[in-house]
C-alpha cells in the first residue's frame, strides 16, 4: 500500500485526461459538424445575397436589412462540478412593420440562410466552450495535483516525521521514567 500522496501503480486503465476523455471528444465532435453546417450555411447565403444583389442593385440587400438584431442566450448549468450547456435560446430579429421587406425572393432565401448560418454559428461556439471546459478543468486539476505533490505532501511528510519522533522520544522517556519509579519504588 503506498503512502498517502505516492502514485499507485496501476495495472488498470488510468482516468481520461484532456483530449482522452470522451466527454471532450464528444464535444469536439459536435463542434466540428457545427463548423461544417456553418460554413454549408454560410456559403448558400452569400451564394444568394449575390443573386440578391444582382436583381436588386448593390445597395438592395442594405435597404432590406430588418433595424432589429438576433439575440443569442446561452444557459450554462453545472452537473458533478463541470460547466455544460444546459439550453441555447435563439431569438429572430423582428422585421417592424413600417420596415421594408427584401426587394426579391433571392434577399429574403438569403435572409433565411443567414439566420441559419448564425444559429450555426452560435452552435459552434457554444460547442467548442463545451470542448474547452472539460480540458482546462482536467489541466487546472493536474496542476493542482503536482503542487500537493510537490509542496504540500513533502512538507506533511517532514511534519508527520517530526511528530513521529517527539511521540517515539516521549514514549521512551515515559518508560524511563516507569523503570526508574519502579526501581526506586521497589527498592
Amino acid at each position: 500500500m503506498p503512502r498517502f500522496g505516492e502514485r499507485r501503480r496501476s495495472r488498470g486503465r488510468r482516468p481520461p485526461t484532456g483530449l482522452r476523455c470522451p466527454a471532450v471528444r464528444a464535444a469536439r465532435g459536435a463542434a466540428r459538424a457545427a463548423d461544417r453546417v456553418r460554413r454549408d450555411r454560410l456559403a448558400e447565403a452569400e451564394t444568394w445575397l449575390v443573386r440578391g444583389a444582382i436583381l436588386g442593385g448593390e445597395s438592395a440587400p442594405l435597404r432590406s436589412a430588418p433595424a432589429d438584431r438576433a439575440r443569442v442566450d446561452v444557459r450554462w448549468a453545472v452537473l458533478m462540478g463541470m460547466r455544460h450547456r444546459a439550453a441555447l435560446v435563439w431569438t429572430d430579429p423582428v422585421r417592424g412593420a413600417a420596415e421594408p421587406t427584401p426587394p426579391n425572393t433571392a434577399l429574403a432565401h438569403a435572409e433565411v440562410a443567414y439566420r441559419a448560418a448564425l444559429r450555426a454559428a452560435a452552435e459552434l461556439a457554444v460547442h467548442g466552450t463545451a470542448a474547452d471546459l472539460p480540458a482546462a478543468e482536467s489541466a487546472r486539476t493536474r496542476q493542482r495535483v503536482r503542487a500537493l505533490r510537490r509542496h504540500c505532501i513533502p512538507r506533511l511528510r517532514d511534519e508527520l516525521a517530526a511528530l513521529e519522533l517527539a511521540l517515539e522520544e516521549s514514549e521512551h522517556e515515559e518508560a524511563v521514567r516507569r523503570r526508574w519509579a519502579a526501581t526506586r519504588g521497589g527498592g
